[in-house]
């Protein structure tokens, strides 16, 4: 154990809070990786990006986007089952949504329909 924590120590390691958009690093990196280093938005810097700390921040974070910023028809779809909290996320987020039947198979995509 005392070897490990020393390991860490010597790292120097970021334990402060990160900014309320996450770790710029860790943002630009994740873009990179979604939409590829070679994308136009991308190497010109013209996109938005934040951060979430749990999946269900996630959610509510693009639930609330997807209502204020895209007021175009959209379909959202939750797997049935689904955790209990995802479709209150919606509800509370005004944002409409519809219930899908999730099959488990053999094959991941045959799952999705």
């Amino acid at each position: 154990m005392l070897k490990v924590e020393k390991s860490l120590f010597e790292k120097n390691l970021n334990k402060e809070y990160a900014l309320i958009t996450g770790v710029p690093e860790f943002v630009k990196a994740s873009v990179e990786f979604a939409l590829t280093k070679d994308n136009e938005f991308v190497k010109n810097n013209c996109f938005a990006a934040s951060q979430a700390i749990s999946g269900t921040g996630a959610l509510r974070l693009g639930a609330m986007f997807l209502h204020k910023f895209y007021p175009h028809e959209k379909a959202i779809y939750l797997s049935a089952p689904s955790w209990a909290n995802h479709s209150p996320i919606f509800q509370y987020s005004n944002q409409p949504y519809r219930e899908s039947i999730f099959v488990l198979t053999s094959n991941p995509f045959s799952s999705l329909y």
